[in-house]
């Protein structure tokens, strides 16, 4: 079928494009989008594995074929995932969003909307065209605006983490002053790191030890400050960000320390209603504390809210899986907003480590059955 200005929409089956596949983060979405029901992945890009399979490159994959990015046709494809380090990602997005093509970048080229800010935090160049017109993908936040949008800038792992345990209550907070002496400290899995091995992230350095890095200028607290200050009306943002990396594979826990005063009780019940309805927010009840464990290998996050004993100060944590939905699982979750799927198709919300039921089970079952007439029974070359 022709690919026309509205791409998908005049399409039976919407194919997609990953570029940087034999990445973490890259090769998850591969792995999710090959049994996605209401998707064709049409086309996996490596500039450095190309004639391979994915099999071939990373433990578990699918045998996904891998092509040279030079090889991607735009006007064949109708949305486009941009696994690609930062500085790279820039000089790709601009040609295929001209095309009519979609594009969720996951890099971090677009995610500071200040062009200074950006060169101060990352130090490469890119298309400040773009850059005035990416959406910031917090997926429960941006639901409203993701189905006309073409450019989608994903977020951060650790600012996924913080935003969706903060977001619902920075209004809340600007009235009593703004988000003040708020100190958030972070732990991640080494996957956080990315696939090419360094000195820091070297077996020998990372097992049996917990350090942090980049303390006080880690690059995404500027996306914190950014997308806090968005969804707060410009409320003040006093916000110190420490990072740890610990000897896991995935995963992150976000441990928040309000220095707002706030009831346990009013924080709890905020955030529970904000997520009422978001399938892959779990607000946990009282007395249970959020983990690795129970959200690892999802697109979940869950969060869990302390009280200080003989105060009126909030602890609150955050546990999401990095690649997943800070990464990989939200950027499919912004995509089947985008193309009108339903929200949790193809995306997993259940851990092999959980027993509890989540919210989102019955919802991406459901929506896997309807779609699975749809599903590509078998690779189509672009």
């Amino acid at each position: 079928m022709t690919l026309t200005a509205e791409g998908w929409r005049h399409r039976e089956t919407p194919r997609v494009a990953v570029m940087g596949a034999t990445g973490y983060v890259g090769s998850e979405l591969c792995r999710l989008l090959w049994s996605h029901p209401g998707v064709e992945l049409a086309f996996a890009g490596s500039s450095s594995a190309a004639g391979r399979q994915l099999a071939d490159c990373v433990d578990g994959m699918p045998p996904i074929p891998l092509s040279t990015p030079g090889g991607l046709t735009p006007d064949r494809i109708d949305l486009a995932f941009l696994a690609l380090p930062p500085g790279r990602a820039s000089t790709v997005a601009g040609s295929l969003v001209s095309s009519g093509c979609r594009v969720i970048d996951m890099s971090g080229d677009h995610r500071l909307k200040d062009r200074q800010l950006h060169e101060d935090v990352y130090g490469t160049p890119r298309d400040e065209r773009l850059a005035g017109t990416a959406l910031y993908g917090i997926t429960e936040f941006a639901r409203p605006l993701l189905k006309e949008c073409r450019f989608v800038a994903n977020p951060g792992c650790y600012a996924t983490s913080v935003a969706l345990a903060l977001g619902p209550l920075a209004r809340t907070l600007r009235s009593r002053g703004g988000l003040r002496d708020c100190f958030v400290s972070s732990q991640s899995g080494v996957s956080g790191a990315g696939r090419e091995p360094t000195d820091t992230t070297h077996f020998c350095r990372v097992d049996g030890d917990v350090r942090p890095y980049k303390v006080g200028e880690h690059r995404h607290a500027p996306e914190m400050a950014q997308f806090l200050d968005a969804v707060g009306d410009s409320a003040p943002v006093d916000l110190v960000f420490v990072p740890h990396l610990v000897p896991i594979r995935r995963g992150i826990v976000s441990t928040i320390f309000l220095g707002t005063p706030l009831p346990a009780a009013e924080v709890r019940s905020q955030l529970s209603e904000s997520y009422e309805s978001a399938p892959f927010v779990e607000v946990l009840p009282e007395g249970d504390t959020a983990g690795v464990r129970a959200v690892e290998q999802t697109n979940s996050c869950h969060l869990s809210v302390h009280a200080v004993k003989g105060s009126e100060r909030v602890v609150i944590v955050s546990a999401i899986d990095n690649l997943l939905k800070g990464a990989a699982g939200q950027a499919i979750q912004n995509m089947n907003v985008a193309l009108s799927l339903e929200e949790t198709m193809g995306l997993p919300h259940v851990s092999a480590m959980q027993t509890l039921p989540s919210r989102a089970a019955d919802a991406t079952t459901k929506a896997t059955a309807e779609a699975e007439e749809r599903r590509p029974a078998t690779w189509v070359a672009n």
